[in-house]
């Protein structure tokens, strides 16, 4: 939990020099996401599709933490998405917490 609590506050920081690297703002939703800081994780893998649309795993994270968050609607249209692009973890995902 420490540990992840240090990488979130590197990441923040990298994100002064860069605001828009979409390598740090994935890092640090997923350090957020590890913390349990939902709301921020969700906020970072926004700010990441708002970037660069056709980002798989930006799509894919905001599921997952969407999914953990109980808006499984939302969550499995963002799985559906990265899905879309072949990524394998969100087709898998999908066959456990997406089916009717």
């Amino acid at each position: 939990q420490q540990e992840w609590a240090q990488a979130e506050k590197y990441y923040s920081e990298g994100l002064f020099l860069d605001e828009t690297n979409t390598q740090i703002i994935l890092a640090r939703g997923q350090a957020r996401y590890q913390q349990s800081k939902l709301e921020e994780a969700l906020a970072d893998f926004i700010q990441l599709i708002g970037i660069d649309p056709t980002l798989p795993t930006a799509y894919y994270h905001r599921g997952i933490t969407l999914l953990r968050m109980k808006r499984n609607q939302e969550a499995c249209e963002n799985l559906q998405l990265a899905a879309n692009w072949g990524m394998k973890a969100a087709q898998e995902v999908i066959k456990k917490a997406c089916q009717d």
